[in-house]
């Protein structure tokens, strides 16, 4: 996942930054789940908005809404494609220019 934050002070906590990549997996190394299934993302659909809901003792929570990815997979029963259209909470503490995710 990549994306871009905006910088400054006084800003708004919603739409404060963008998810503009997210990768899960590539045609070279595909990501195996049960069943040998193997998935690789074909990326974002549209672009997510990173939303700030509160700040408290050098964390930050949030969400991620607007996340609409389309995977693609095959096993020895065929190939699929599906998409998963949501939205994401989450909680950050630490460095506030090198944030990853697990």
């Amino acid at each position: 996942m990549a994306g871009t934050i905006k910088n400054g002070s006084g800003l708004s906590d919603t739409g404060i930054g963008n998810v503009t990549r997210w990768t899960f997996g590539n045609s070279t190394s595909k990501c195996t789940v049960s069943s040998g299934l193997t998935l690789m993302s074909q990326g974002l659909n549209a672009i997510a908005s990173i939303n700030f809901v509160s700040f408290s003792n050098g964390v930050v929570s949030g969400n991620v809404s607007g996340i609409d990815i389309t995977f693609s997979g095959s096993d020895l029963f065929g190939t699929c494609t599906f998409r998963i259209t949501r939205s994401a909470n989450f909680s950050y503490a630490g460095d506030p220019w090198n944030v990853t995710s697990p």
